[in-house]
């Protein structure tokens, strides 16, 4: 009985970690294209609206592909002894880690191109 308990533990907290993950990625992306949509609409920013950046493309293509690693894990914590399965939840939770660092840096990054974009095409005109 103890072994299935924590092995439930662990996939419960994996499933929060996705679920969690989701409901930051759904607000987020809601907040940063209502302040384009604002922006864009006072005059205070761009030219164009932008409905489909980042966010809603590699953005998303992030999120299911971390998505996609939680669920492997969890069939395969289902599937191993409490030691393999122990093994498994602690690598998947760095490896959502590191996943969720490089998706901070590349929404960094490519902010900062769209800033430098809205410069260039500035000083173009």
């Amino acid at each position: 009985m103890e072994l299935s308990d924590k092995r439930h533990v662990w996939k419960d907290s994996l499933l929060a970690m996705k679920n969690s993950l989701m409901t930051t990625y759904e607000m987020m992306t809601a907040v940063e294209e209502e302040r384009i949509l604002i922006r864009a609409l006072t005059g205070n920013g761009y030219d164009y609206i932008k409905f489909a950046g980042y966010r809603r493309n590699e953005g998303f293509r992030r999120f299911t592909d971390v998505a996609e690693m939680i669920d492997t894990a969890i069939h395969e914590i289902e599937q191993s002894s409490l030691q393999q399965a122990s093994m498994i939840y602690l690598r998947t939770l760095r490896s959502v880690a590191l996943l969720s660092k490089w998706a901070k840096v590349l929404e960094k990054s490519t902010n900062g191109l769209d800033v430098l974009n809205k410069d260039f095409l500035r000083y173009q005109r």
